[in-house]
């Protein structure tokens, strides 16, 4: 069984946060970060939310204005 320590437990936080589109400035103050650097530091975007965001952007590039 994988050991799972303080570091990955703040990693998971992070990522979760960031991925339900709390914002950077709110997610950092939660969590003490001094700096954006450390904060993203400490997240990882998973490969789904990266494609559902890429999605999103062709999604909105094929929109025609009303």
């Amino acid at each position: 069984m994988p050991r799972i320590t303080p570091h990955d437990m703040r990693r998971t936080f992070n990522t979760l946060m960031l991925e339900a589109g709390v914002e950077k400035h709110v997610l950092q103050a939660m969590t003490g970060h001094s700096t954006d650097e450390m904060t993203i530091h400490y997240s990882h975007i998973s490969l789904d939310y990266k494609s559902g965001a890429l999605n999103r952007m062709i999604e909105h590039l094929g929109q025609t204005p009303g």
